[in-house]
């Protein structure tokens, strides 16, 4: 019970700091672009230039950190990572390459991307895949232990992933000063100001300077929170209250949220990621009244879950795959730079 206890205050702690630096930092203008690759010259001896952005970074951290997160879950629940691999792999296969072809069907835009598309796109394989691959593998896995443990990974990745949306400036609240008494007195003292051109507050609908309704910050906050609380009822064994708990709460924030956020979200009112997140909830809610109840067995033991994340094997993995999601999101296809080279003199 202490360890749970230890590990729990220890993600709460580090979660609150990083926070707390990225409400107060990533809005400037310096964190949205890292580092501008030179790619060919032009004729006034400057080179065009490839951006990565922080918003890269942050995603991949995200991501890193949530699928770190699932394998200590499980691990907890002595699955080995290689059986957790065979159900999470297929999952992300389809996620992640949702997360663009979603917002270019809703959105009509080929270079943004949607963890909304992302999350409902896994939501509708999650129960056939573990189905499936318990049928045609040695291995047998709890369903609701696995799919508690997403859930939660899934609460903390979105949480951590509303910091890049500070960095790139986007998925953000009304303005202040169009929402009314109630809402200017509420967030009067805990607003967003972005700054920089490049920001897509700025270029999509030039509300940089201004402060914003902070529903990045809010959904952040409130997602690893009920992810934290999550992790406490998974460690006892609570797996559908961990489960319902953080996919309930994500979901319909993800729907109210949206009646806060300025930023486009297709043509209907009620948006196509509204519809996505209440289906998805309902989909789920199905899906675990028609499967039948597991017996609880074993209690989860996080000491062998962090065993099960500290290999080296793991670790390789998982470095891999914060670099191939760097690859993927950190690319800017909508900004560009100008890049020259001098000697300084006075070095020589």
């Amino acid at each position: 019970m202490m360890n749970n206890i230890m590990f729990i205050t220890v993600v709460a702690l580090a979660m609150g700091v990083l926070m707390t630096w990225g409400f107060m930092q990533l809005p400037k203008e310096r964190w949205q672009i890292f580092a501008a690759i030179p790619l060919f010259k032009n004729g006034n001896n400057s080179w065009n230039g490839l951006n990565l952005t922080y918003y890269g970074i942050i995603s991949a951290n995200a991501y890193l950190f949530s699928l770190a997160m699932m394998i200590i879950l499980l691990g907890a629940c002595d699955i080995p990572v290689a059986v957790q691999m065979k159900y999470t792999i297929p999952i992300l296969m389809v996620a992640i390459p949702s997360a663009r072809l979603v917002a270019w069907i809703v959105e009509k835009k080929s270079s943004t991307f949607t963890v909304g598309g992302a999350v409902f796109s896994a939501i509708m394989v999650l129960p056939w895949v573990v189905m499936g691959v318990n049928a045609i593998s040695d291995t047998q896995i709890s369903t609701f232990c696995y799919v508690a443990a997403i859930s939660i990974a899934y609460a903390f990745g979105e949480g951590l992933g509303r910091l890049a949306c500070l960095s790139f400036g986007c998925c953000y609240g009304k303005p202040l000063a169009k929402s009314g008494k109630w809402m200017n007195r509420l967030f009067s003292k805990c607003h967003f100001v972005f700054y920089g051109k490049t920001k897509k507050i700025a270029y999509a609908s030039h509300l940089d300077g201004q402060p914003m309704i902070p529903v990045q910050g809010i959904t952040s906050i409130l997602y690893i929170g009920t992810a934290i609380v999550g992790v406490a009822f998974f460690l006892y064994g609570h797996f559908k209250t961990a489960l319902f708990l953080t996919l309930i709460v994500t979901q319909l924030w993800r729907v109210i949220s949206e009646f806060f956020r300025d930023d486009y979200r297709g043509e209907s009112r009620f948006s196509a990621y509204q519809i996505m997140a209440l289906v998805g909830i309902a989909y789920l809610a199905i899906f675990a009244i028609f499967q039948p109840g597991e017996a609880q067995t074993v209690l989860p033991v996080i000491a062998h879950g962090l065993r099960t994340g500290w290999q080296p094997s793991v670790i390789l993995g998982l470095q891999l795959f914060w670099l191939m999601t760097f690859l993927y999101t950190g690319r800017s296809f909508v900004t560009g730079s100008h890049i020259s080279f001098h000697v300084v003199k006075e070095k020589i």
